[in-house]
Order: C-alpha cells, then structure tokens, then sequence
C-alpha cells in the first residue's frame, strides 16, 4: 500500500516534470510561479509562509495593504516557513515536498481506516480506490452547463486525489479525519467499550482532534457532532449512560476547545482578519441536482448501502458515518455560515457505503466471469474529473494568448524585479501592481500589495476595481497610492507588460523611476498629493 500511495502522490506531481521539460528546453519567454493546481489559493498558503520566513508565528495577510497584528492560524503553513527559513530553500520546494509527503500520509490513512472496519482485503481496496481517486459526474455535465457548479471540479477539500494537487493542509485535514473515524468506529460498536488509554487509541483522538482544529476547524464540526449524536443514541438506546463513551467523547471534544476559542476571538475582535476569513470562506452551495452530481457514480453506487443504513441503524460503523454525511450536507446548506467550506471529507462516508453495496448488493447482480472487467471499467469513471483537474491547467501554461487570464507564469522580467523589491529588506513596503502580479509579490518579494487575491484581500472586488481604474485612468490620481482612508501608503509601482494591458498609468511621471528590468520600471512613491 505505501507503493501505492506514494505512486498517487507522484502522479498528482507529474506535470511539474512537464514544466521542468519546457522550461530546460528553453520553450518558454515566461517565469512559472511555482504553482500549477488551485495557484490562487495556494498563492495565499505560500505568502504565509514566506511571512513566517523570518521567524514570526503569526500569519500576516500579505495580500491586503491594511496594517494589521497577524493571527496565530494556519500553523502548518507557519513551520513550513519556518523550515524554508533554518534551511534556506525557496518556500515553493518545500511547499512541494510537504505537499507529496501529506499525500502518502492522507492515502496510508484511508486504507488504515478501510482496515479497521474491513477484514477482508478486497473490501479494503474497493473502500480504498473510492476513498482514494473517487469524484463526480461533473466532468460530463460540465460540458453542457457551467462546470463551476460542480464541487468535484472547484472543491478539491472532498476529494482525496484533488486534495493533494493543491494544498498541504487538506490532505492532512481528510487524513485526521480518517484516524478520528478509526477509533470512533471502534468505540461506538455494540461491544464492550473499555475507557481510553495511551494504548487503545485514546492518545489518537486526543492529539489528530486537536491537529484538525489546527489544519481546518471546519472539518472538525461535522464529525464531532456526528460521534456525539451517535453515543448520545446509543445510550437512548440502551437506556444508559456508558461512561467509558463518555470519556472517549471528552477526549475528543476538550482538546480543540482552546482553538476553536482563540479562532471566535479573532473573529470577533480583528475586523481585518475577520473580513479577510469571511470572505474566503463563506461559499454559497449549489443546487441540490448539481451537489448529488458532484458525488457521481460513488453515491449513486452507494445507494443501497444508505438505504440499508437507513432502514436498520446498525452500530457497526452504519450510525456514525450516516449521520456524518448527514451533518455535512445540512451544514453545507445550512442558509448561514461557511456553507460549502464544510464539504472537506464527504466522500469517506459516500465511499464508506458505496463499499458496503458493492460487497453486500451489487457483486451478486455481476455475472461472475465479467464481474472484475466491469469494476475496471468502472474505477477509470469516478477518477474523470480528478484526471480532469490534473491536466486542465497544462493546457495554458504557455499559451501566450491565455497568460493574462492564467497567472500561473510572468515575463521574466517580473521575476527579477521581485527579486530587487526582496533584496531591499524594507519594512511594510506596499506595492501597486497588476492583479495576477499582485497574486505573487507577497510570495517571492514578501511584501503587500494594494490588490492581489479575491479572498485575502480585504474588500477583494472594491479594491481589484479601484486598481484597475488607478492604470486605465485619463488624469493622475496621486491620493489613490496613500489608501482610501490613509492607514496605508503605496511605497512603490510597478509598470511593465502586465500593466500596460490594463491602461496608460498616467501618474508615472509624478513618480521616482527607480530600476528598470528589460520593459518593466519601478517607481517610487514620496507622500505627494495630487495637483
């Protein structure tokens, strides 16, 4: 299994060796930015890392100019930054090998938990191949409606596979909650339950329940209402409190409590980080039509396993992974909250009862000699669209004509202008540029930017708008660079090919040019009003 696992994770780098081919082939005119799956939110994952480079332990938005005091979140982003800064590689290389490395774990994880519920080994690799590489029907729908709609093509925190092509912190989030499942199932069987000790799992759900608070508090919420609900049934049930469940139950709960706290507090009194988390996580839900597609073939096989664990609420693993998809889906469409954000994990119950009807329904309806042909046939469609999300962006790496509706690459210019802007080594420095270079100056220049992110910016489209204007503009508007309310002031613009598609930037002979790199200027901004 770990063969294959790190088999998995190797395929979701592939492309990187593609890239690396063009690149030494000298096909390019262009600097790849470091990220090819889900670049824009993982530009965010390594501007907090690059801002932990120096030694802080506390995340700084990078990519909104307002002054503000960080938050202690996002602790793993914060040691893989500090790691780049003892070992002084680029945060891009171990973004990538921390990436890979969460993708094993996340894979070894999955079939742990397959273990645990299943002896038999076919059984495993069914739950396995499901958990592992299963997504939707989005890839076909897509292509008559707007594949946008469809969670297994913009979602990657349900999906196992497409998890591991964008972030670190996913992977590791559906890893814990699989560890989690593991021992829950186990406690919540109908035997006996003994009280939890160092030895038996109760060291587990007390450390990897307070690592998921760290990684994504939001996948905490489902699976821990999920266990709570599942003993507080079993003790209606048997007509009695099992206090050994309970003590599993505070082993699991306590621990995250101080997080959760200190992530209320923050919310509650840092309206800049406040308004820069609301905005990235509050997604609305699709339809109901398009949430059942985004599940595909792996629900639909799951059918008769939920229909069965509807119908006889068995405690051999049936009651708690019920009620957490149920918990899921009524929190996903819950009118207020996070919504959406809380899908990460779904299809560890959907595969969970899809293995279930596979074993129990759907093998004695296959002939016998087809019957493995056709469940080869089968795996290939529920991994169509993580194959999708693996080769879309291949595709317009280094099309020229699709770049400034990319930003996965930048004229090499750019790339040497952040590097002059990083050897300044000056504090809170903000720079005005156009937004798809904005996405990676807090990355590779570490330092803020007026515009660049449509979620870690605060007032994200206000403010993508307002620089827009600022280089299309006919008349120099000097007072836009000290910020709307003057809490912040632009100390340097950048001028070059990105920018000269957006307009003319006619406040650049009030400013100081400072360097130039080939058709890109810096300029300096000195506190002058406009005329």
């Amino acid at each position: 299994m770990l063969i294959i696992s790190c088999g998995l994770a190797l395929l979701a780098f592939s492309p990187f060796f593609w890239i690396s081919y063009q690149s030494l082939a000298g096909n390019t005119d262009s600097a790849f930015m470091g990220l090819l799956h889900g670049h824009i939110d993982g530009s965010a994952n390594l501007a907090r890392m690059s801002s932990a480079q120096d030694g802080g332990w506390l995340v700084n938005y990078l990519h909104t100019p307002e002054p503000h005091d960080g938050a202690l979140t996002d602790l793993i982003y914060i040691l893989l930054g500090r790691l780049a800064g003892m070992t002084s590689l680029s945060v891009v290389v171990i973004y990538h090998v921390a990436r890979v490395c969460a993708a094993v774990f996340m894979y070894m994880t999955i079939y742990h938990l397959a273990a645990t519920i299943w002896s038999r080994v076919r059984t495993r690799r069914f739950f396995f191949m499901l958990a592992s590489m299963g997504s939707g029907l989005g890839w076909l729908f897509g292509l008559w409606t707007d594949g946008a709609a469809y969670l297994d093509l913009t979602e990657p925190g349900g999906f196992a596979f497409y998890s591991s092509l964008t972030s670190v912190h996913l992977p590791l989030a559906i890893a814990s909650l699989c560890l989690l499942a593991s021992v829950v199932i186990t406690v919540t069987r109908p035997d006996e339950t003994p009280p939890p000790t160092v030895n038996n799992g109760g060291v587990t759900v007390f450390c990897v329940s307070l690592v998921l608070a760290l990684l994504y508090p939001l996948a905490f919420l489902p699976v821990a209402v999920a266990f709570a609900l599942n003993i507080l049934l079993n003790w209606t049930g048997d007509k009695r409190i099992n206090t050994p469940q309970a003590h599993w139950l505070l082993w699991f709960l306590v621990p995250p409590l101080p997080v959760l706290m200190y992530y209320l507090l923050v919310l509650r009194h840092d309206p800049i980080v406040s308004g820069i988390w609301t905005q990235g996580l509050v997604i609305a839900p699709p339809s109901i039509a398009a949430f059942l597609i985004s599940l595909g073939l792996p629900l639909l096989i799951a059918v008769p396993g939920l229909y069965r664990a509807v119908r006889r609420f068995e405690r051999d693993g049936n009651q708690f992974m019920l009620i957490w998809l149920v918990m899921i889906v009524l929190l996903i469409y819950l009118p207020v909250g996070p919504q959406v954000s809380f899908i990460v994990g779904v299809m560890i119950p959907v595969s969970y009862f899809a293995t279930r009807a596979l074993e129990d329904v759907w093998m004695d309806y296959l002939p016998a000699n087809p019957r493995y042909a056709l469940l080869i046939v089968l795996f290939p469609l529920v991994f169509v669209s993580n194959a999708l999300a693996l080769v879309a962006p291949i595709r317009t790496i280094y099309d020229d004509t699709e770049m400034g509706d990319t930003s996965l690459h930048l004229p090499f210019e750019y790339a040497d202008a952040f590097r002059w802007i990083a050897q300044r080594d000056e504090p809170d420095v903000i720079v005005l540029a156009a937004p798809d270079v904005g996405l990676w100056l807090p990355v590779w220049a570490r330092v803020r930017v007026v515009y660049g992110h449509p979620t870690q910016t605060l007032d994200a489209s206000q403010k993508r708008d307002a620089v827009l204007a600022w280089y299309s503009a006919e008349t120099c508007d000097l007072d836009f660079l000290r910020g709307e309310s003057g809490d912040y002031r632009v100390r340097y613009v950048l001028y070059g090919r990105m920018e000269r598609r957006i307009g003319s930037a006619p406040c650049l002979d009030s400013l100081t040019r400072v360097a130039n790199f080939a058709t890109l200027g810096i300029y300096r901004y000195d506190g002058r009003s406009s005329p």
